[in-house]
């Protein structure tokens, strides 16, 4: 008997319901475990959904290498493989001189903002005593607010120790991903050549219709990515050299938090750029106004480009 024909007996609604129900009452009567069961799943996929990620936002770097640097090399699997490696050794050089650098700085930095938050303190106090709404309940206020600010450091502290002791299982993560995403990018043609059989036995006649579809949102989300990055990475350079003319401090840190912040539309620049001018005002005011400016005219360019 096919299912169409059981689908048509009159006590199907009824045993479809019934079975609903229980199972309805079953995940709600077992929701912690089923939670538990979800998120160890979650956990044993996130290499390889990351591995994904990266290979899908590889994937441009290594056509272009493909289309340009080793047009000229017969074999298919070679001019994959070579552009491949390319592309991984300057995903790789490229991380390793932006961590050598930033991380150093970064701690410099955070070393230098609590350091002088007795000296940030003071400034403020004076810059708001020029107001006459100024009373000692605002400066009790502002000495509040830098104790609570220096109260951070221990927590900072910690977290900084709990990521040491836990940096193993992450190198561990990061490393699967990395060779999951190199997996994947070798087995893109066959991954293809599999999802494509796998949809046309499932859509059948609407195939072609849901295949370009499907190009028509892989072409959308890759130019969103791609642009997103050159973006990103226009930016933070442009910053780092204006940064860099007027002599200011804090430029690789602050040029990686606008980049980085510049990936999220909208509110991420301006989030970016509250937190370059925080940084460079507390050193001195007049780097603060500075960096608004230029970072206002470089959303500007980078807006109309």
């Amino acid at each position: 008997m096919k299912f169409k024909d059981i689908k048509n007996k009159p006590w199907f609604n009824y045993a479809a319901a019934l079975c609903t129900a229980v199972l309805l009452w079953f995940v709600l009567s077992n929701i912690g475990s089923i939670a538990h069961v979800i998120k160890v799943i979650i956990i044993a996929c996130t290499p390889v959904i990351a591995g994904i990620v990266i290979a899908y936002v590889l994937d441009p770097i290594v056509v272009f290498f493909e289309k340009s640097l080793f047009k000229k090399v017969k074999s298919k699997k070679l001019t994959r493989g070579f552009s491949i490696v390319l592309t991984v050794l300057l995903v790789a050089i490229g991380l390793a001189v932006l961590m050598i650098t930033l991380i150093p700085q970064l701690t410099t930095s955070i070393s230098g903002i609590f350091s002088k938050l007795t000296a940030y303190r003071e400034i403020v106090i004076d810059w708001l005593s020029g107001f006459t709404f100024y009373s000692e309940s605002i400066e009790t206020a502002v000495g509040d607010i830098f104790s609570r600010i220096s109260g951070i450091l221990p927590n900072v502290l910690n977290w900084i120790i709990t990521s040491i002791n836990t940096i193993g299982s992450t190198v561990v993560n990061i490393v699967i991903s990395a060779v999951m995403a190199i997996y994947f990018l070798f087995g893109k043609t066959y991954a293809i050549r599999w999802m494509k059989s796998l949809c046309k036995r499932i859509f059948k006649s609407e195939y072609q219709t849901f295949a370009d579809f499907s190009k028509r949102c892989n072409h959308i989300l890759k130019t969103y990515v791609t642009g997103s990055l050159i973006e990103a990475l226009f930016v933070g350079l442009a910053n780092a050299l204006l940064m860099t003319i007027f002599g200011m401090p804090y430029v690789v840190l602050v040029s990686v938090v606008v980049a980085v912040t510049n990936l999220a539309p909208t509110f991420g620049p301006i989030a970016g750029g509250a937190i370059g001018f925080l940084l460079l005002v507390l050193e001195k005011p007049v780097y603060g106004f500075i960096f608004l400016v230029f970072t206002i005219a470089i959303q500007f360019v980078d807006g109309y480009i």
